[in-house]
């Protein structure tokens, strides 16, 4: 899959997670314009169902947390929100039809979520051979752009990247990110000097927050 953080000024896609307390889970992917954070969106959706299930009725889970499967303080709905990128094969990249930044947010349907790991279980390590990337590929219903700007996710893919893979696509995404800054009209020498900084380290980086 591609790295295309370059063009989160046109859209971000959360993939969000949905449970009514005893029911089934319902997994969507939503997409929202640029200057919409995750933690806007867990806010936003927070707002929403506690319209309907009551103040104190809903619960935003962190990231990685599992849905509860019992009782939680009197809670009755449940909120998960995971940052997505669009995810487009070797096949797709090449093609034709994916020439520009636009293109590449035209006629999409998968996405990724990517957690990096490491193979002793530790949150980080400074030794590449122990860094792992755990992926999960997410199939919506229907294309974006739509409509409706909610799709309901039907199938989803794991996957793990063994310490070389994970090397190799950290390197990619790093040249990708210096590319970009490198190629801005209006660059800024703050987020050049962050970018030339991530280049270097060998650190499994944090996991976005908002």
């Amino acid at each position: 899959g591609a790295n295309l953080n370059s063009l989160r000024k046109y859209s971000n896609f959360f993939h969000v997670t949905l449970v009514e307390l005893g029911s089934p889970e319902e997994e969507f992917i939503y997409k929202e314009r640029g200057k919409v954070t995750m933690a806007k969106l867990q806010e936003r959706l927070r707002k929403q169902y506690e319209g309907k299930y009551g103040q104190g009725s809903v619960i935003v889970l962190s990231q990685t947390a599992s849905i509860p499967k019992g009782d939680v303080g009197g809670a009755k709905f449940f909120i998960r929100v995971i940052p997505v990128e669009i995810y487009l094969d070797q096949q797709e990249i090449s093609s034709p039809s994916r020439t520009s930044a636009f293109l590449k947010q035209f006629n999409i349907k998968r996405f990724v979520h990517r957690l990096e790991s490491t193979t002793t279980g530790k949150a980080f390590s400074k030794n590449i051979a122990e860094l792992i990337t755990k992926s999960t590929v997410f199939t919506t219903e229907f294309s974006f752009p739509f409509v409706i700007k909610r799709q309901r996710v039907i199938s989803k893919v794991d996957s793990v990247l063994n310490p070389i893979q994970t090397a190799k696509t950290y390197i990619d995404e790093r040249c990708d990110v210096m590319k970009q800054h490198l190629h801005c009209e209006d660059a800024n020498a703050g987020l050049v000097k962050q970018a030339l900084a991530s280049c270097v380290s060998n650190q499994t980086p944090l996991s976005p927050q908002n």
